[in-house]
């Protein structure tokens, strides 16, 4: 699976970006990340988690 570039550069610009493409607004601070899951290589181009710090 290849990334969605410019997806992954307009979710990386400001967490409002992910309201503006889904409609859902984040309730608390998020962090943004592209994590690879290994053993069969499945690839999230876009996640925003939870801020524990």
């Amino acid at each position: 699976m290849k990334t969605d570039l410019p997806i992954y550069q307009f979710l990386a610009t400001d967490p409002k970006a992910f309201t503006t493409l889904t409609g859902i607004e984040l309730s608390d601070k998020y962090q943004f990340s592209a994590p690879t899951l290994k053993s069969g290589e499945r690839r999230i181009d876009a996640m925003f988690a939870p801020h524990l710090f």
